[in-house]
């Protein structure tokens, strides 16, 4: 009878850990990146948040959490994303180079989140002036502004001086 009680328990745990997946912070990044690829941004948050709660900064994947989950953000809180990706950039800055500018910049560009692709994108050309590839990231906003009708993104580029 102990061993039938046993086998069930191990049983029962075996399958809410397979139901629930990993608590690991490697496994839940991974997750939450895959999620992500699939679009799916709310569970990719999730995940990411979950893997982060378990990281200091020094942790390996710390930042694929991190960023993971900034990209995530900009579909369900654009401007929180935003602060969050300056906040870090500002704090981490030989770990934030002119690409995560332009994924972040180029995420929020996606998601029709112009306001904020702008300023990522602006904080990154002041950061990174010799990168030439972060011009056509910003032309990008502004065509896309543009093609959107978007006329308080277009006066933020020409109060800026990009227009």
């Amino acid at each position: 009878m102990r061993s039938k009680i046993l086998l069930l328990a191990l049983a029962l745990t075996l399958a809410a850990t397979s139901c629930g997946g990993s608590s690991d912070p490697a496994s839940l990044t991974d997750a939450g990146t895959q999620a992500l690829q699939s679009s799916h941004y709310s569970e990719a948050l999730s995940k990411f948040e979950a893997a982060l709660e378990q990281m200091d900064e020094g942790h390996t994947h710390y930042l694929v959490a991190k960023l993971g989950a900034i990209e995530a953000r900009v579909y369900s809180d654009a401007d929180a994303a935003e602060a969050e990706f300056l906040a870090m950039a500002k704090a981490m800055p030989d770990q934030i180079g002119a690409n995560r500018y332009r994924k972040i910049g180029g995420r929020m560009t996606d998601a029709k989140k112009f306001m904020q692709a702008i300023h990522v994108l602006d904080a990154g050309i002041k950061a990174f002036p010799d990168d030439a590839k972060m011009k056509p990231y910003m032309d990008a906003v502004k065509k896309a502004a543009q093609d959107a009708g978007d006329s308080d993104a277009l006066s933020e580029l020409a109060g800026l001086g990009y227009l």
